[in-house]
């Protein structure tokens, strides 16, 4: 089950770096979207939605790839900011809803939250809801990230998305199934087995040589819930209610 923290953790440094405020830090379903950050290429555009700890972006840009960080929580992105620093890498940071202001990006990276809303989450301060609540469902964030990425990707681009069995399974397999028929190739590409819980991602191909018309999340039904999504063909997701996105403000840190 994930946390927020105040600390964020990297297992491959000797020492955590501390950073003030709420941060979701590197969990089980961090480690198994890592390969896919890992394996950028160099001079691949990549984008790290909801970047948290900035794990996977400061993996991505030690490949050589142009790496760009969007966060909510401007706390998020100077952990971002000072764990890449630490590696000698540079990642552009922007303060955004997902991934609004930005296109043309070889590989998406998402791990959006999907726990199910609650009445603790609900109670929970606005860090730990941009990182936790996934809606009703564990849906509603998966949901506007599968409406949206087909603009972001290039033709021929991927998008890697952590799901998990705690989203309603149903509402998962109808977006993948959306996403399937009018952007590109689905499959699952790793899975990792919790107690309570099976963590999965998925991979999702843009081949159409235009963006659809942003049917893939909002075909398929909402769950409601709040923001950030996830999910799997079997289980049920965090996200965000189907009702159109608030106006993002876009602001590049410095």
């Amino acid at each position: 089950m994930r946390r927020a923290s105040n600390v964020l953790h990297r297992r491959t440094l000797a020492q955590p770096v501390a950073v003030s405020g709420r941060v979701y830090p590197p969990r089980e379903d961090t480690w198994l979207l890592a390969p896919f950050a890992a394996s950028a290429k160099p001079g691949e555009r990549v984008i790290e939605v909801g970047a948290g700890s900035g794990e996977l972006s400061v993996r991505a840009a030690e490949t050589g790839a142009f790496v760009v960080a969007t966060d909510l929580n401007r706390t998020a992105l100077e952990a971002t900011r000072a764990l890449a620093r630490e590696h000698g890498v540079q990642v552009a940071l922007l303060l955004t809803d997902l991934a609004s202001g930005t296109r043309g990006f070889h590989r998406v990276l998402a791990n959006p939250p999907y726990l199910p809303s609650t009445g603790s989450l609900e109670s929970e301060n606005r860090a730990d809801r941009l990182a936790l609540d996934g809606g009703r469902d564990g849906c509603r964030v998966t949901a506007r990230l599968l409406r949206e990425m087909p603009a972001r990707l290039l033709p021929g681009g991927a998008f890697y998305l952590l799901v998990s069995s705690l989203q309603h399974p149903g509402r998962i397999a109808r977006l993948l199934a959306t996403w399937r028929s009018d952007v590109g190739p689905v499959r699952w590409v790793a899975e990792r087995r919790l107690e309570g819980e099976r963590l999965f991602v998925v991979e999702l191909r843009r081949t159409t040589a235009t963006a659809p018309g942003s049917r893939a999340g909002a075909s398929a039904g909402d769950g409601g819930g709040r923001r950030r999504s996830g999910g799997r063909a079997g289980p049920g997701g965090r996200g965000r209610r189907g009702s159109p996105a608030p106006r993002a403000r876009t602001r590049t840190l410095r």
